[in-house]
């Protein structure tokens, strides 16, 4: 299985659903004070909801399952998340003095 992905359970990988994604963003950044790797594992699942999750047009897909995806650009449920999520990641990367890019697409 592929770094980073989700497990429901030791034996199945839970499909991908991006609220997850940025959740997971932003439980990392909270935790940062605390957790010296915290940073580097938010900008993981970062890269992971962009590579997987993001739309050529640029909303994000729904849920992302073996056979399907659910491209359904619900607007408030996912891409608000999802940018709110990268957002904060950004501020928290120029924060530590990184550069401002998140999975390769340079901002600013």
């Amino acid at each position: 299985r592929a770094a980073g992905t989700r497990r429901g359970t030791t034996a199945a990988a839970v499909p991908g659903v991006s609220p997850s994604y940025a959740q997971a963003v932003e439980t990392w950044l909270a935790v940062a004070p605390w957790r010296p790797d915290a940073l580097e594992r938010a900008e993981r699942v970062a890269r992971l909801l962009v590579e997987r999750m993001l739309a050529p047009d640029g909303h994000v897909y729904f849920e992302q399952r073996r056979l399907w995806t659910s491209r359904v650009p619900f607007v408030r449920w996912t891409t608000a998340a999802s940018f709110r999520a990268l957002a904060r990641l950004l501020l928290a990367r120029a924060a530590r003095g990184r550069p401002r890019e998140v999975a390769g697409a340079r901002l600013g």
